[in-house]
Formats: C-alpha cells, structure tokens, sequence
C-alpha cells in the first residue's frame, strides 16, 4: 500500500507542520481519508492488511456531495502490527475514512445545468484518459467532491492528525497556511466531543487535455476527540470536504 507514502512525500503543507509545530517528533495519525468511484479499489489497495482493519457499522450520507462514507477501525494491538511496521511513518495504526460518489445520474447538483453527464461518467470509467480542463472547472463550481476525486481518484485526500487543545493549534496553522471555513474552522460534533478543522487545500499543476493547471490537491486535518469518541460526524466531514473547493 504506497498511497500514505505518497501522500507525505507530495505533502508540502505535512512536512511544514511536522517540522513547525510538532518539532519533528512522531505524530499520532487519527485518521487517513480517500475519496472513490469505486470502493473496491480501495479494499484490494488495503487486502494485504487483512484482519487488521475491520468496518463499522456507520454508514454517513453528504447529500451536498452526492456521496457515502464509511470507516475503518484498527481491531488489533495499534502500535504492533504489519501494517505500522511496515509503513513505519507513524507510532500508530490510523484510522480509514473511506467516501464515495453515489453516481451522476443521483447527483442533484448536476441537474438543469450544461454539464454533459454521459461525458462526466464516461471520465469516471476510464481514468486513463486526459480530461478537459474546462469540464473540471464546470464540474467544479457545482460538486467539488466530484471535481476532485476525477482527478486523483483512490489517492489519499487528506490525513486527520491527532491533537489537543485544538483551538490553539488552530491558531499556529492560521498563520502557516489559509484554513478551510476561516470565519468559523473548528467544526464541532453534536455530541461535543469530536472536534476539527482543516487547511485549505494546496495548489498544484496536474495534466489536463490541454495541458498542465493549477487545481486544489491534498490537505491536512487536525481532531481532537474527548471522552472517548470514536468515529467521525457527518455534520463535521461535510464542512471538512470543502477543503478542496
């Protein structure tokens, strides 16, 4: 499984805050977030580590982004296992956030607009094929979600760090990088106990038909959970999402 290598060897914004704020030391990971067509390709991307993660029963719905989410669990020793060892990036075993897109023809935010949606699913089913920039910047103004996961499909979207005191954190980030939702970034769960925020998503140039563009691609965010919480909230991750907007 190379996608959370990958992820932090192209993570600019990573590898400031590993060094900025945590002074280098381990990280905790609270969680690694994908985005997918098909989720499929993200259970054989995990089926070497088989018996180490096991799904929840939480289904979530972002009706906002026409798409499910469901979570992964670590049911065995965290810290000891094959897949930390073997990735060896963090103290622990992490998290996996896994949404998908519910299809275009369920997508209400594509009806009674100009976007061919027979071409936007054609994209979908062949991923090796260049995209036209113009068709991303449609689809971005109405899903985002979408927008992005045509993009980098099963890449990880972005890794959930572990912390405390999470407002102060929120500050220190502030005047590395713009956060997500800035007049209001901490995203409170209804219980009170699961709480986050989110940088903006960093730029970068990927091909296009046309050539290469500067697009949203990865971010990081940051959880800080009381009295136990496990899980996420729907009401958070919708806010969340927004990141690569």
């Amino acid at each position: 499984m190379n996608f959370l290598k990958q992820y932090i060897k192209n993570s600019s914004q990573f590898k400031t805050v590993l060094k900025d704020i945590f002074d280098s030391k381990p990280i905790i990971i609270d969680h690694l977030a994908h985005r997918t067509f098909n989720i499929n390709n993200i259970y054989k991307a995990y089926s070497p580590y088989k018996g180490i993660f096991n799904a929840q029963d939480d289904i979530y719905t972002f009706k906002n982004h026409n798409a499910t989410a469901e979570w992964w669990k670590c049911v065995v020793n965290q810290y000891n296992n094959e897949y930390i060892n073997k990735e060896k990036i963090f103290i622990n075993t992490p998290r996996i956030f896994v949404s998908r897109y519910s299809g275009v023809k369920n997508d209400n935010n594509l009806k009674n607009t100009d976007i061919d949606i027979e071409e936007v699913n054609w994209h979908i089913h062949n991923p090796d094929k260049l995209i036209p920039f113009n068709l991303y910047e449609r689809l971005s103004t109405y899903n985002g979600y979408l927008a992005w996961t045509l993009l980098h499909r099963e890449n990880v979207n972005h890794v959930g760090l572990e912390i405390n005191n999470i407002h102060s954190v929120a500050e220190k980030i502030s005047k590395l990088f713009p956060l997500n939702n800035p007049d209001a970034p901490v995203q409170v769960s209804e219980d009170g106990d699961l709480l986050q925020f989110s940088t903006k998503s960093t730029i970068e140039p990927f091909l296009f038909l046309e050539g290469y563009r500067d697009v949203p691609h990865n971010f990081l965010e940051f959880v800080e959970r009381k009295n136990g919480r496990d899980g996420f909230s729907s009401v958070n991750a919708n806010v969340v999402f927004n990141s690569t907007k």
